[in-house]
């Protein structure tokens, strides 16, 4: 699961360590049961995320185990920056970093040593992780105050930096350019190149044999010849000390041998492969189908030919067949070069061999040479063959084949003298004690070599405690530092909760709200102390029922409001007057836990007596305001009303007047002369001027039409001598005639008598009204129709069957955009106390009713008026 999550297998990582990190958890979360703690993996993301930390086991701190990084600054890395050119690149490797402590203290110290040195060398230490967070915290460069018990005060003044005001220390820009932090898998991705230091401390202990082991080739591949590996306390490079000279074995210290590794060689498969299996050995029985194999086991067992593989430094490697005829281990230290295993003469002859067949990279074959062995020189041949590598770049190995040339040389001395049989008695005498010796030192050699491996065995099993040793003080100290963390962590929150209860608890004291909780039994869990002077509540009521206090005081309905709370978790508000008269606003609303869970409801008093009083006090201000501007705007409205029907009967008048004036004045002199030029028929002048005559008659009779239209259209004389219903009639002839509307009238035939201003608003409204069909309904029909209503009203109502339109989009425009003047009209009916009811859709017509009430007259019916209505003064128009 969590290779699935963070692409990291911890398969290779020691079982028991895993199965320690693993039972620390589930320990922690009270789990027994693996298959309990894997549902919790896989329901909590965050669990995951915890034990991946665990596994990775991120204990790190500066200079850990101080005499062993004294050791590396004296006997590594002084002389190394001695050594290193002036301008060469110092490359340090620092896998398993963890948050950065380790790498940071490397490159202070080479810092250091560059410093005391006065040399100028760039330096660049790779540190890798699997662990993204420590990287970035690595990064940062920030660690606690606490790191100056560990580093010394010259190094903290000279490389730390204090950051903020809680005592915390940053790298120097200095130390942090040097260090790069990547994500890595040192396990099974490539390793960093060309390094001078690999600084690899408490991860082997974690890891498998095998993958120590695997872990030890990467470091072979990436130290520089003659670097260094700085290792911890409980782990020691294995099988691999071949390839390491300890420099300080109690610290571990070691530095590069400058060797090939010695496992995993390939090795060919021809035919005339050789093998290491001791002669006479019984080969195990072959199935049918391996007999190809089982031929060529035999061959090599048999006929298997002497050679030797030796490395491109001329280091042995592997022995073939009988090679003690041409090899053989020289006195003194052991030592695997071939050419100190070679025989009396033929050394010389096989490094210049193998030489020229590293230098050309084929077969080198010689046919005389000689070696020496009991019975003087004897002629051998032997081929050199260069083996290349996996990857077929070059040559790797080189395999030498050994074989006999010729006979042994006869005896230089005759076997039947005497003296000569002495020195061979004595020879034997010598061998036979030569040869006693040598079986009691290999006997002593192999008791060595048991003790030597129940040694290496004890070494191990004590290697191995060690490493247990380690990794449980490492567990402990990490759990120790999480426990420290989570009790920092809970005497924070302990703190803030005492401080936030004691705010709380101030809060609640001081506020004027008065406050109760009850759970969902309806019962008190806590109270304010204002709540005494509300329902007399006190502390000690803590566990009782609610419903046990009087409702006088905490107002009625409260158990049905709260339970309607718990079951729609909607607020409910409540204003009451208590017994005490006062008012209150009671609010009840969900009491939710942590986890939002509905632990109950908590119910709120608010004193609103003051605001209520206030309120009522401005509603009763404004309603006395309101009823006073209603009886203002009912006297500006009649005061309006008024002066619109004098200004009604005002404009009435001038009409009136303008309309006499045109009569009595302009039309009578255009009566007069036009019967002047009438009288002109007799004269003489008659026949020469008659064109003249004629046109002039023409345009008086044109003006005097013209003046006769004007005056009909300012104040038609019917309308006052005859009534609205007749004038009504003369204007559908007038609309017929000037607009080509054909209106049709219906009415009733006891109408009652209109009031001046009255009939004439009327009037001039149908008339507006007709104009506006003629210009925008798109139709030359349209009908009146005028009939009494109850309560001595008339209606009015003008229809068309035009285009009609939207009237509230054409009330909300003003009048002259819209080009109805429906405003202008509706206004001056409502002035003389009439309706205007509006019906219309696009594309269905129109509909407009005017409804207004009339004045009844016993005397005078509609159709009589008095002589003052006439504008040509008691006098019909047509008189003129």
């Amino acid at each position: 699961m969590i290779h699935q999550r963070h692409a990291c297998n911890f398969s290779q990582f020691r079982q028991d360590m895993l199965i320690s990190r693993i039972r620390h958890r589930m320990g922690l979360h009270g789990l027994q049961a693996l298959p309990d703690y894997l549902r919790m993996l896989d329901s909590d993301p965050n669990e995951g995320e915890a034990l991946f930390k665990v596994m990775l086991i991120g204990v790190s701190v500066f200079f850990r185990d101080p005499e062993a990084w004294e050791v590396l600054y004296t006997d590594v890395l002084v002389p190394m920056v001695a050594t290193a050119p002036a301008g060469a690149t110092l490359r340090v490797w620092v896998p398993a970093c963890s948050t950065g402590e380790e790498a940071y203290s490397v490159a202070i110290l080479i810092l250091d040593a560059l410093r005391r040195a006065e040399k100028q060398c760039p330096l660049l230490v790779f540190a890798t992780d699997i662990n993204e967070d420590a990287l970035q915290q690595a990064r940062r460069g920030i660690y606690p105050a606490e790191i100056k018990d560990h580093v010394a005060a010259d190094l903290l003044a000279r490389y730390f930096v204090p950051c903020d005001p809680d005592g915390r220390y940053q790298l120097s820009t200095e130390v942090r350019d040097c260090v790069v932090f990547g994500v890595q898998n040192a396990i099974s991705d490539p390793p960093v190149s060309r390094v001078d230091l690999i600084c690899c401390r408490n991860l082997l202990i974690y890891l498998e044999t095998s993958t120590q082991q695997a872990l030890f080739s990467s470091f072979d591949f990436a130290l520089n010849p003659g670097g260094h590996l700085f290792l911890g306390c409980a782990e020691t490079p294995g099988e691999h000390a071949d390839l390491f000279v300890p420099v300080s074995k109690k610290w571990r210290i070691y530095r590069h041998r400058e060797r090939c590794k010695t496992s995993g060689v390939p090795m060919p498969t021809r035919s005339d492969s050789w093998s290491a299996t001791a002669p006479g050995a019984k080969t195990p029985p072959a199935r049918e189908e391996d007999v190809a194999s089982l031929t060529r086991q035999l061959l090599q067992e048999r006929f298997s030919p002497a050679a030797v593989l030796v490395s491109t430094t001329f280091e042995t490697r592997y022995f073939c067949g009988p090679t003690e005829n041409f090899l053989q281990m020289p006195r003194g230290a052991p030592t695997l070069d071939v050419l100190a295993q070679a025989r009396e003469g033929l050394r010389s002859r096989l490094g210049c061999a193998l030489r020229q067949a590293l230098k050309e990279g084929t077969t080198v074959t010689v046919d005389d040479a000689r070696v020496r062995d009991a019975h003087g020189y004897r002629q051998v041949r032997f081929s050199v063959v260069p083996v290349a590598g996996p990857d077929e770049s070059g040559c790797r190995y080189l395999l030498v084949v050994f074989e006999n040339a010729g006979n042994p040389p006869a005896s230089a001395k005759s076997a039947g003298d005497p003296q000569v049989k002495q020195l061979e008695g004595e020879l034997r005498a010598t061998r036979d004690d030569l040869q006693s010796v040598i079986e009691r030192l290999a006997t002593s050699n192999e008791e060595l070599k048991i003790s030597n491996e129940e040694v290496a065995a004890m070494n191990a099993e004590l290697q191995s405690a060690n490493e247990e040793l380690e990794i449980s003080r490492d567990g402990l100290k990490s759990l120790n530092e999480a426990l420290n963390g989570a009790n920092r962590t809970l005497q924070d929150k302990v703190a803030e909760l005492q401080t936030s209860n004691a705010d709380i608890r101030n809060l609640l004291a001081s506020s004027e709200i008065a406050t109760v909780c009850i759970d969902r039994e309806f019962r008190i869990k806590w109270l304010t102390p204002s709540m005494k002077s509300i329902g007399n509540i006190i502390a000690t009521d803590i566990g009782r029922p609610i419903a046990d206090f009087s409702t006088a005081g905490l107002g009625s309905g409260i158990i049905d409001e709260a339970t309607q709370v718990l079951k729609d978790l909607q607020s409910v508000q409540t204003e009451f007057k208590s017994q005490n008269e006062h008012w209150y606003l009671r609010r009840i609303i969900p009491y939710r836990t942590e986890h939002h869970h509905i632990g109950g409801v908590v119910i709120t008093y608010s004193d609103i007596t003051e605001a209520r009083i206030s309120s009522e006090n401005a509603t009763a201000a404004m309603r006395s305001m309101a009823t006073s501007l209603e009886q203002r705007v009912r006297e500006r409205t009649a005061q309006l009303r008024t002066l619109m029907a004098e200004l009604a009967l005002s404009e009435e008048r001038e009409r009136r007047l303008l309309a006499r004036d045109l009569h009595d004045d302009l039309a009578q002199t255009l009566a007069i002369v036009k019967i002047k030029l009438t009288s002109l028929e007799g004269s003489e002048r008659r026949g020469v001027l008659k064109a003249a005559l004629s046109e002039m008659e023409g345009l008086i009779d044109q003006a005097h039409r013209s003046v006769r239209s004007l005056m009909l259209h300012l104040s038609p004389p019917i309308l006052g001598t005859l009534g609205l219903v007749p004038a009504l009639e003369w204007l559908s002839e007038e609309m017929e005639r000037l607009y080509g509307l054909a209106v049709s009238i219906e009415r009733e035939d006891d109408l009652p008598v209109l009031e001046e201003p009255a009939r004439t608003t009327i009037f001039r409204a149908i008339r507006e009204l007709l104009i506006n069909v003629s210009k925008h309904a798109d139709t030359n029909v349209a009908s009146i129709d005028c009939h009494r209503q109850e309560g001595n009203r008339i209606s009015i109502t003008v229809t068309d069957q035009g285009r009609g339109f939207d009237y509230e989009t054409a009330v909300s425009c003003p009048a002259g955009e819209s080009g109805f003047g429906l405003i202008s009209v509706r206004e001056r009916i409502e002035f003389i106390g009439g309706d205007m009811e509006v019906s219309s859709r696009p594309g269905a017509g129109a509909t407009i009713r005017i409804i207004f009430p009339a004045r009844r007259r016993d005397t005078i019916r509609e159709g009589q008026q008095d002589d003052d209505s006439n504008p040509a003064g008691g006098r019909s128009q047509d008189s003129a």
